[in-house]
């Protein structure tokens, strides 16, 4: 980073005071990574809500129409798939803000609003069986030097980080 120099316009004898460069905060890319059991919580905590959720809906709304109640059980796996996309979270799920964890870019950018790492990430998580087959590279690549990341992190170049307090 260069200094910033600053002269008095009043006297071209001045000499320029040097000021230090504006701090930059820590970006997310330096922010340690997630471990395995803060991941599977956070995981665990996004599935149960997003049951709770779906079931609740699909209960109360069918008793109108079977048909509307049975979209409506879906509204859980959608939550799966766009749950580190949403505007609003920072690329935090439910499960990952209780946590403090965050799901960015591999270059350390939130993936709030970018919609294509984040399904790309989560599609995976709605094929049956493939969260556990998730865990198992998760569990197999706990001491790899690229540090925890699943399938859908490599295909979608994301990690999950924890957030500075």
């Amino acid at each position: 980073m260069s200094d910033q120099t600053t002269t008095d316009s009043t006297s071209p004898y001045t000499t320029p005071e040097t000021t230090a460069p504006a701090a930059t905060p820590a970006v997310a890319g330096s922010a340690a990574q997630a471990t395995l059991g803060q991941r599977a919580g956070a995981y665990l905590i996004d599935v149960i809500l997003a049951s709770i959720v779906a079931g609740i809906l699909s209960s109360l709304v069918g008793q109108v129409s079977s048909i509307l109640g049975s979209l409506l059980s879906f509204t859980g796996i959608a939550y799966v798939l766009v749950r580190d996309s949403l505007p609003q979270t920072d690329g935090q799920s439910i499960g990952k803000k209780l946590l403090g964890l965050r799901a960015v870019t591999s270059d350390g950018q939130s993936l709030s609003g970018n919609w294509q790492p984040g399904l790309l990430r989560n599609v995976i998580l709605v094929i049956p069986f493939m969260a556990l087959v998730e865990l198992i590279v998760l569990i197999t690549k706990k001491d790899a030097p690229e540090g925890l990341l699943r399938l859908g992190d490599q295909w979608a170049n994301t990690k999950v980080i924890q957030v500075p307090k």
